[in-house]
């Protein structure tokens, strides 16, 4: 008893060779929801906190610093349709920041029932500064699994926000895609 020799060895490769050769990765079905494109240009439509960009003295932008920690984003009411689903928000826009050593700057995308949060999830947005002081590319999602997003009436929130309270970040061009995935 224990002993390893050929037979058991290669009884041993064969139930390997069986079982990884019936493992079939599954494809997730995925459905485009609603898409919402923020640009802050016209500040009625969009919730929050919303400047205007000091190096145009035109351009509406999102920011978030010290005074100013929950920036503007969106709310859009779920459909019933949409309940016990996975939800898949993908965020893409441009960030700026005139530093190397920010942290805790974020794109939240939250579900609310009335004051209540069922899910927050925060896409980090100090990782996609490369260049300092220019706008940079962010492109990131969050999925909302099915057990969270199982209220009528819930309120799916995108907006900035300031973690660190310290220093500041800006955004724009936001695209949000609300997807279903299966």
């Amino acid at each position: 008893m224990g002993c390893i020799n050929k037979t058991n060895i290669t009884f041993l490769a064969v139930i390997i060779i069986a079982l990884v050769s019936c493992y079939k990765p599954q494809k997730e079905e995925i459905k485009m929801v609603k898409q919402f494109n923020i640009s802050f240009e016209d500040t009625s439509l969009y919730d929050g906190y919303v400047v205007i960009d000091p190096k145009t003295n035109s351009n509406h932008i999102g920011k978030i610093c010290l005074e100013i920690p929950y920036g503007g984003g969106m709310n859009y009411e779920l459909p019933d349709s949409l309940i016990n689903t996975n939800l898949r928000v993908i965020v893409s826009g441009k960030v700026r920041n005139k530093g190397w050593n920010t942290f805790g700057h974020a794109i939240v995308v939250g579900l609310f029932e009335k004051e209540k949060v069922n899910a927050w999830l925060e896409i980090n947005m100090d990782g996609f500064v490369r260049k300092k002081d220019e706008w940079n590319q962010l492109v990131d999602s969050v999925q909302i699994s099915s057990d969270r997003n199982q209220i009528r009436g819930a309120i799916l929130k995108v907006f900035g926000y300031n973690g660190s309270k310290k220093s500041f970040m800006e955004y724009d061009d936001l695209k949000v895609e609300i997807k279903t995935v299966k």
